[in-house]
């Protein structure tokens, strides 16, 4: 319990303006933010430079993400042991969806765009199809990334069914066609769009392909 408190107080910093520091833009209380939630965590300050506005908010919605796995974490690892599930209350269920908000808007929106403008261009120039910026690649493996760790939390496992959490929860509920999207863009990516440094991720097409089949069935359960 006292771990789930500190994650959703760290989590309650990224969200929130924090009142001790004075912030005369967007991207200096988003930097003011971060590095309340660091000093929550116990964690040092950021590493890396944050220089503009997209940075800071690509950051938030990292660590956002982080907030959700490591809730999502202690909810199945109490559940999975038969101990009383945590209660979490309106305003930690309010927070939760804040976070899954800045998620998408802050990290999987911006970055799937960014790759499809790439897409794009390779498709309306042959001689640009077998090449990649370090910029193109960057964007392209934190959008694979992202979109692996919020399938990892609906399945972790080889099982069938996602464990059931308010995460995994509100993620289907709210979100399926903002996951379902940046899923079908990398698992489905066409051979004349790949290349070795940004291949097709073909382990995507089978989650996909599960969640799509658990949709259908709840779709026949609901009718």
């Amino acid at each position: 319990m006292r771990e789930l408190s500190n994650v959703l107080q760290a989590g309650e910093y990224l969200v929130n303006s924090p009142t001790s520091v004075p912030a005369p833009n967007l991207k200096a209380l988003l930097l003011s933010r971060l590095a309340q939630y660091n000093a929550q965590l116990g964690r040092p300050k950021i590493a890396q430079d944050l220089e503009t506005l997209d940075d800071a908010q690509s950051e938030t919605a990292n660590q956002a993400l982080h907030v959700l796995e490591r809730v999502h974490h202690i909810l199945t690892t109490y559940e999975t042991s038969q101990t009383d599930v945590p209660t979490l209350g309106t305003h930690d269920l309010v927070q939760l969806r804040t976070l899954m908000s800045i998620v998408f808007n802050w990290r999987i929106h911006p970055l799937l765009t960014r790759v499809a403008a790439t897409w794009s261009s390779k498709t309306s120039s042959s001689s640009l199809r077998n090449s990649s910026n370090s910029i193109d690649l960057i964007d392209y493996h934190e959008l694979s990334s992202a979109t692996n760790r919020l399938l990892a939390l609906l399945f972790p496992s080889a099982s069938n069914d996602p464990p059931q959490s308010f995460i995994t929860t509100m993620l289907l509920d709210r979100h399926l066609s903002d996951l379902l999207k940046p899923c079908i863009a990398l698992g489905w990516l066409p051979k004349t769009l790949a290349s070795e440094s940004a291949p097709t991720v073909d382990q995507i097409r089978p989650m996909v392909i599960r969640l799509l089949s658990l949709c259908a069935n709840s779709y026949k359960i609901a009718s």
